[in-house]
């Protein structure tokens, strides 16, 4: 059964200083992620205690499986996780 589920989020700066960050997903192969707003794997720049509302969207999410999302902090070449989710789906 193919199913299709939307989660709301905020997607912050808890710094008080602006950062580059971006948001990165992990997913089974044929399931289709996206976020509004920013996208998956495109870099942004979020002001000082910035919050933003997003929705992150699973498409065709049949049979068991996690996806992950994870925001990172972009600082050069290094990167640094500042948050993240994991939703974990199985068939009913």
């Amino acid at each position: 059964m193919m199913r299709s589920f939307v989660e709301r989020l905020l997607v912050r700066n808890p710094f008080d200083r602006p950062i580059r960050t971006e948001l990165r997903v992990t997913a089974p192969a044929d399931w289709e992620v996206s976020i509004d707003s920013f996208g998956v794997g495109k870099p942004f720049e979020l002001k000082p205690l910035e919050q933003v509302p997003v929705s992150l969207t699973i498409g065709n999410a049949f049979g068991r499986g996690v996806v992950t999302l994870s925001q990172e902090e972009l600082e050069g070449e290094k990167t640094t996780l500042i948050g993240g989710l994991s939703l974990r789906f199985r068939p009913e």
